[in-house]
């Protein structure tokens, strides 16, 4: 024994100097679970469970040095003044549960740093723990590995489950925006079209018309408006889902992983534990000794006290989990149902009183105003002309309606019989070459290239029916002294609709004449 106490020493042990009084009925509060060894050596007794403070008394009688706690693997010297030394730990724990009031225990505490538990046995025991984790189970039984206690976690089942949230959640947040831009659009629309209604109207002469267009752009206006706001009024549920999202479930992501990351820690301590005392029993069957054992088992005491850290810190962070998945649980029930619930309200109501708004709107349609010729000139820029421009554009457009109406004959005429009038003989005698006839493909042509002059149109027009001219019937006839396509095309708009007959057509300087049924 003298060999031991030197040996005491050397293990970080002390001299006796720390005695705490405990209430002598122990086993109410706590088991007094007492470690020792396998071998008869009987070294000094320590506890391996952590007594909780409720068992210590909480009342401390100074001595000469201090007091305190009596934590994991402290050396337990004496009871109620009694030396323990060579005795069992089945002895030391009757000496503590056979005290009537009190026991009086005096230990040496253990000086250990925990980083010297952390070996690097102890890190490939955690990294082989995490490889377990992902291993499917088929592959475990083949490899004999165990991971029942890893695998039965509940907190990564609802880990899972909350990654799956997480992923709608994500495409609710994208339908959600991208409908929120589309009505921001829509109210920039909405404003343009007021705008142009509130223009149109200010410019009518007519009292009623002007008035009907004011209203309808006045209406597109408070349109815009509501929009805009119903866009205010969502907005903080996107904020709402996004905090949740990218705040609150990255960091109970980040929590738990600090959790299983501890948990790992502590299960490698505890099969590390189970390792030494499995090794520790086998050479105790052969009657010998183990070194460590010889010199205060410092090395296993160091991992139970290194367990029982790793263990505080598993519980406290399981603990943290279980409150914060928690939170967003009951987040997801009660406050995500109610968020999206108020923004289908709020959609909702917005399309009500635009409805309701657009409603008195019906009776204005058709509205009759009067439109110039130049009206029907195709405008590339699609601005409008600056105030002051549209009297002289109105005179300039009615001097070309009186010019082209002087070149419209509306006489029978034929093309191989003589025309009356001066404008239309020297039409005729311009081109002496022309022979009066005109394909279906050339009038063809010349409508496809009018109609996309006027409309802006690129490519083939199809479905232009046109009929061959017949020489022998005397029809009325539309002649059109101008070269340019617009105004074939306003010719045809025009004047078609006044002839009940079939109209032949013919364009001075280029040589096109054919017969087309009336258009409506």
């Amino acid at each position: 024994m003298k060999n031991f106490v030197a040996c005491a020493d050397r293990v970080k042990g002390t001299k006796p100097s720390i005695w705490v009084e405990m209430s002598a009925l122990v086993n109410k509060y706590d088991a007094v679970n007492l470690g020792q060894g396998f071998t008869d050596f009987r070294p000094p007794a320590y506890f391996t469970d952590q007594l909780s403070k409720a068992a210590q008394s909480t009342d401390y009688k100074l001595n000469q040095y201090t007091r305190g706690y009596v934590g994991i693997c402290d050396e337990i010297v004496r009871v109620n003044c009694v030396s323990v030394k060579g005795r069992t730990r089945s002895e030391v724990a009757r000496m503590i549960q056979a005290a009537k009031d009190e026991v009086r225990i005096d230990f040496n505490k253990l000086h250990a740093d925990p980083k010297q538990g952390k070996t690097l046995d102890i890190i490939l025991k955690k990294v082989k723990h995490k490889i377990v984790e992902n291993v499917s189970s088929d592959t475990a039984d083949a490899l004999g590995l165990s991971r029942a206690i890893l695998c039965r976690d509940s907190l990564v089942k609802r880990l899972e489950e909350l990654e799956k949230n997480t992923s709608a959640y994500k495409g609710l947040i994208y339908q959600m925006s991208s409908l929120l831009n589309a009505q921001f659009n829509m109210a920039e629309v909405y404003r343009e079209f007021g705008d142009i209604f509130c223009e149109i109207g200010s410019r009518e002469p007519h009292v009623s018309s002007a008035e009907a267009f004011m209203n309808f752009g006045q209406v597109h206006r408070s349109m815009e408006k509501r929009t805009l706001k119903m866009i205010e009024l969502l907005r903080p549920t996107i904020n709402d889902l996004n905090t949740f999202l990218n705040k609150a479930v990255p960091d109970t992501r980040l929590t738990l992983k600090k959790y299983l990351d501890a948990k790992f820690e502590y299960l490698s301590y505890c099969l590390k534990i189970k390792e030494m005392d499995d090794e520790e029993a086998a050479v105790a069957a052969l009657q010998e000794i183990l070194y460590r054992v010889e010199t205060g088992n410092y090395e296993y005491r160091l991992m139970l006290r290194s367990r029982q850290e790793a263990k505080k810190r598993f519980s406290k962070l399981r603990s943290d989990v279980l409150v914060k998945l928690e939170l967003l649980d009951q987040k997801r029930v009660q406050d995500i149902a109610y968020q999206l619930h108020r923004f289908v309200s709020v959609i909702s109501q917005y399309h009500s009183e635009c409805q309701v708004q657009m409603e008195p709107m019906r009776n204005l349609f058709p509205i009759e105003v009067d439109l110039s010729l130049v009206a029907f000139d195709y405008n590339p820029s699609g601005q409008l002309p600056p105030d002051g421009e549209d009297e002289e554009e109105n005179e300039i457009a009615h001097k070309q309606l009186v010019d082209d109406t002087n070149l419209i004959d509306i006489s029978c005429l034929n093309v191989n019989d003589n025309c009356s009038s001066s404008s239309n003989a020297d039409l005729l005698n311009e081109y002496n070459d022309w022979k009066g006839e005109f394909t279906y493909q050339d009038f063809k042509i010349l409508v496809d290239e009018a109609i996309k002059s006027i409309l802006g149109l690129q490519g083939e027009l199809k479905d232009v029916e046109v009929a061959d001219f017949d020489s022998s019937t005397k029809l009325g006839s539309i002649v059109v002294n101008k070269s340019d396509l617009n105004s074939i095309w306003a010719a045809l708009c025009i004047y078609s609709v006044h002839f009940t007959k079939r109209v032949a057509i013919r364009v001075k300087k280029v040589r096109l004449c054919s017969l087309i049924s009336r258009i409506r």
